[in-house]
């Protein structure tokens, strides 16, 4: 399931991938930024019913315009991923599959490729991520080690932040988070340059 980006952000994309009998409110929701020239996919597990120690691989994503076609290459054959009205597209590898596997998304002149393999690797399902938006930060990369981070660390792992203002005697540096328009980070700082606090849910000021 595709779900609609934010007003004025057409670049975020996000999907939601679950199983047919669960609730879609405990679906696996992973989001990106559509950029031209290669479809932007996820990769992830889902659990078998009654199979605790098996995991299916799920492959789902976005094609933007300019990518004529998806194939997957992988074990048991070479297949074009059918697009849905909002492009998106999903495959399923059982839990027993293993190999190499390649998204290529054709062109209308050349391809690009992304590669991994089966069985998944935390590496592998973990989002890429090689592109990014100024002033945002994705809703699966803020660990704990960032209460750790200084000023200038934070702005050189996540880049400037979408506001940065002085509150109460701190430096407070406010980042949209991808995909939500209603959520984002705030990351508060002493004159030091050190952390003083960290706090989800808040999204930036009016910008």
């Amino acid at each position: 399931m595709v779900l609609f980006p934010p007003p004025g952000r057409p670049r975020d994309v996000c999907v939601a991938t679950g199983l047919v009998d669960e609730d879609p409110a405990e679906a696996n929701t992973s989001c990106d930024l559509l950029v031209r020239g290669s479809a932007t996919s996820f990769i992830a597990v889902a659990p078998i019913r009654g199979r605790s120690n098996d995991r299916l691989a799920l492959i789902s994503g976005v094609a933007p315009p300019d990518v004529r076609a998806v194939y997957l290459q992988g074990p048991g054959a070479t297949r074009r991923l059918p697009l849905s009205a909002h492009r998106a597209f999903l495959a399923v590898y059982a839990a027993n599959a293993r190999g190499r596997v390649r998204i290529v998304s054709k062109l209308r002149r050349g391809r690009t490729v992304r590669r991994f393999e089966l069985p998944l690797s935390p590496r592998a399902s973990f989002p890429q991520h090689r592109h990014r938006r100024r002033g945002a930060l994705f809703n699966d990369e803020i660990g704990k080690d960032v209460m750790l981070l200084a000023y200038r660390q934070l702005v050189r792992r996540y880049g400037p932040p979408a506001v940065l203002r002085r509150e109460r005697g701190l430096r407070c540096a406010y980042y949209e988070l991808v995909g939500f328009a209603n959520d984002g980070w705030r990351f508060c700082f002493t004159r030091a340059g050190r952390m003083d606090s960290a706090r989800g849910n808040t999204p930036p000021p009016p910008h």
